[in-house]
C-alpha cells in the first residue's frame, strides 16, 4: 500500500527524519551556547531607581505631555516641508471621463494634520491618541 505524501509527513516521521544540516547547525548553537555570558554582560538592564518613569507611550493612552510632544515635533519637522510636498503633487488627473484634483485632496489632509497632528491621526485611524474619561 503507498501512502500519499501528506500521510507520510507525520510530526513523529519529520521528527525521526535525519537532516544532516539541521544537525550541523544545531550542533553549532550547542557549542557557542546559549547562555551567551561574554556578551549579556554588555546588554542594559533597567535601573527603576536611578529612572524616572516613562510616561504613557501607547496610542489610545498617552498622556497630554506625550500628545503636546507629538504635534509639536510633527509641526516643526514635517511642517516646513508641506508647501514642497503640495507643489510636487499634480493639481489634476484625468482619467477617461473622470478629473480628479489630487493636490486639493492632499492639502486639506497634510492641512489637518499641521493644524493638529495627534487628533487628525487619531480620527484617521479611528481611536483617539489619549484616554477618553
Amino acid at each position: 500500500m503507498k501512502l500519499r505524501w501528506e500521510q507520510r509527513k507525520t510530526p513523529l516521521a519529520l521528527a525521526q527524519s535525519i537532516d544532516p544540516v539541521r544537525q550541523r547547525a544545531q550542533q553549532a548553537l550547542n557549542d557557542l551556547g546559549p547562555p551567551f555570558c561574554s556578551v549579556e554582560r554588555f546588554v542594559p538592564t533597567a535601573m527603576e531607581e536611578m529612572n524616572d518613569p516613562l510616561p504613557e507611550w501607547r496610542w489610545g493612552q498617552l498622556a497630554p505631555e506625550m500628545i503636546a510632544d507629538i504635534d509639536k515635533w510633527f509641526k516643526d519637522m514635517v511642517g516646513p516641508y508641506t508647501p514642497k510636498l503640495l507643489v510636487a503633487i499634480p493639481a489634476t488627473i484625468t482619467k477617461g471621463d473622470y478629473t480628479l484634483a489630487p493636490r486639493q485632496i492632499v492639502a486639506v489632509i497634510v492641512g489637518d494634520l499641521i493644524d493638529a497632528p495627534s487628533s487628525t491621526l487619531g480620527r484617521l485611524i479611528g481611536q483617539p491618541p489619549g484616554a477618553t474619561k
